[in-house]
């Protein structure tokens, strides 16, 4: 994607100043509590009500090309998950610990895959990822004694490494365990992400053995011929891999314009530790979480799911206890692949360069920042656009039922 999107990897040109409104951010505290459901005594991780956010419309209705409508109702998910298929699942069973999975996932850099049953090697029972992961460590920290297990860190990763990986699975509630099958069309696979908010799908070979229709995204207790994990982010690359040649004035309107993107931005200050992060995104239900400076709110990073798997990568959870700026430094220096502490577009960025910059850089969330002073105004992910499609697709679809005018005055009547 790098010919295709190079002009939009551009930097922003902007200075901070100290910003006139603040964003929304967590307070320094001192942790309690725990992420699992179970009450505790130990003062580590304080419980916080969610923040509601708000995902604003992305309103190009009548301007989606018909190729996209076409591409979106006849293409099968099949043809997404080729590349996956060729290279093999990759995949791990109940009884493996936590530990080996961490390696796994990390050496394959990948952030999830299918756990199944121990007795059955066709049979998966759910989905494990790093937020999954990061409430394992939570809940071990309930346990004071282990924060100061933090400080040397061996300690504390054979504590949490050794725990079965079964037990693991969807503690972040959320990674429910979806289905689709093969042969349903990227229009089925994207109102499934939409309307049921998801952040992966199970792609199975085989129909629903009750129906005998393709699944279209049902939620169930387990599943068989699993073949492949589908996210959002592969979705709309292939997508729009697709449709890089086709001309469509949506894609040259404006971030402002079409108002896409999630607000309030959940930030954390850039001297607060990585445990507290972590902590935020697990109660906040996100995958990333805005850095900001102490005293002028400006963007200078973020946390995300991806330095959480470098962090167990590394095996280094001492990292959990020091500042999330000195995790973005870290990360940022042992990582060739990771420049920038954050990427970010205007305002006026158009959705072409948004996508573009997406795809180019790797990542799956983009913040719209004041040009003036930094300050995170929204988010933007590959579930908001494919969100916009899904509407747009079925816009074009109720369009076409509705007879013109002019074929109105042209029929018969009995």
């Amino acid at each position: 994607y790098m010919g295709i999107f190079s002009p939009f990897l551009l930097g922003l040109d902007v200075t901070m100043q100290r910003p006139t409104t603040p964003v929304r951010e967590t307070r320094k505290r001192s942790l309690s509590g725990s992420p699992s459901s179970s009450s505790s005594n130990s003062p580590l991780l304080s419980p916080k009500r969610p923040t509601k956010i708000i995902k604003e419309d992305l309103d190009i209705s009548g301007q989606i090309c018909e190729s996209l409508n076409a591409l979106m109702n006849t293409v099968c998910i099949q043809e997404v998950i080729e590349r996956q298929i060729s290279t093999g699942l990759i995949r791990a069973t109940a009884n493996e610990s936590v530990g080996q999975v961490c390696k796994r996932l990390a050496d394959h850099t990948i952030s999830s895959l299918p756990i199944f049953a121990q007795d059955d090697e066709d049979k998966v029972i759910g989905v494990v990822d790093f937020s999954d992961l990061s409430a394992h460590v939570l809940n071990l920290i309930r346990d004071t004694n282990s924060i100061s297990k933090l400080i040397d860190g061996n300690d504390f990763v054979d504590e949490a490494g050794s725990a079965p990986i079964s037990e693991v699975i969807d503690l972040s509630h959320r990674n429910p365990l979806v289905v689709i099958s093969s042969t349903a069309t990227l229009i089925d696979a994207a109102r499934a992400f939409t309307e049921k908010h998801l952040r992966r799908i199970l792609v199975v070979s085989g129909n629903n053995p009750e129906t005998n229709k393709p699944y279209l995204g049902e939620e169930i207790a387990t599943a068989r011929g699993v073949c492949a994990i589908l996210a959002p982010s592969a979705l709309m690359r292939f997508i729009i891999t697709r449709l890089s040649k086709e001309t469509n004035s949506s894609f040259e309107k404006t971030v402002d314009e079409l108002k896409i993107g999630s607000k309030p931005v959940i930030s954390i200050h850039k001297s607060q530790t990585v445990l507290e992060a972590l902590d935020t995104m697990f109660h906040s239900k996100i995958s990333v979480i805005a850095v900001t400076d102490d005293a002028t709110h400006a963007l200078v990073g973020n946390i995300s799911m991806s330095d959480i798997r470098h962090l167990f990568k590394k095996r280094r959870f001492s990292t959990l206890i020091e500042s999330c700026w000195d995790c973005i430094v870290q990360t940022r220096a042992d990582s060739l692949a990771e420049t920038f502490p954050f990427y970010a577009v205007r305002g006026t960025t158009t959705l072409r360069s948004v996508v573009g910059k997406l795809l180019a850089t790797h990542v799956h969330h983009l913040y719209v920042v004041d040009s003036a002073t930094l300050l995170p105004l929204k988010v933007i992910s590959f579930a908001d656009i494919l969100s916009a499609v899904v509407r747009d697709v079925a816009s074009m679809d109720v369009e076409k039922s509705v007879p013109s005018e002019s074929s109105e005055r042209s029929g018969t009547t009995a």
